[in-house]
């Protein structure tokens, strides 16, 4: 589990605990939108598909969206989730999505695809990953490591990284009129 780096204050976990419900369904409608804007890099840019490092973790985005609801308590397997892909890609059930490659490589066989990929769910996925997804959701940035990004940076001509915010700094050189 991640721990806090800041010390909660009790005011806020008195506001929590008063409206709980509430809270559960913001916490629940902020994961669904990081897991949303996750998998909108390869389902709504098919042909971006390289920018979520394939090889190591479109699989894992996968997991991390199907799980998603999971983790929000609104369910508690993924094929509870009537809106989820896990039908299609663990069951076979028919559907409108086109098929990745990686998931293609899960099996030859329809029926091999769909066991092995209800195999990578039988472990949750590491903090570490959930991180790395929520923060290139969050910042809007490829989905890899840091070799992947650089070649990304390379090829698209783009600075990765969160920039400072807040408005620019004003520069002592620049003449006010």
């Amino acid at each position: 589990m991640l721990e806090l780096r800041v010390a909660t204050a009790d005011p806020w976990v008195t506001a929590v605990l008063d409206g709980f419900d509430d809270f559960l369904l913001d916490h629940a409608a902020c994961e669904r939108k990081a897991s949303a804007n996750a998998i909108s890099l390869v389902t709504h840019y098919p042909d971006r598909r390289e920018l979520v490092q394939t090889e190591k973790y479109f699989l894992t985005c996968c997991r991390y969206i199907e799980l998603n609801p999971v983790a929000a308590g609104m369910i508690k397997c993924p094929e509870e989730y009537k809106w989820s892909s896990y039908h299609c890609n663990a069951w076979g059930d028919e559907s409108w999505l086109v098929l990745h490659d990686e998931y293609r490589q899960l099996g030859v066989a329809k029926e091999d695809r769909c066991r092995n990929y209800r195999l990578l769910f039988k472990h949750h996925l590491d903090d570490i990953d959930i991180e790395m997804i929520r923060k290139a959701a969050h910042y809007c940035h490829p989905i890899g490591d840091d070799r992947f990004k650089k070649e990304i940076e390379d090829k698209y001509g783009v600075t990765l990284g969160q920039d400072r915010r807040g408005r620019p700094k004003l520069m002592d050189d620049v003449v006010k009129i």
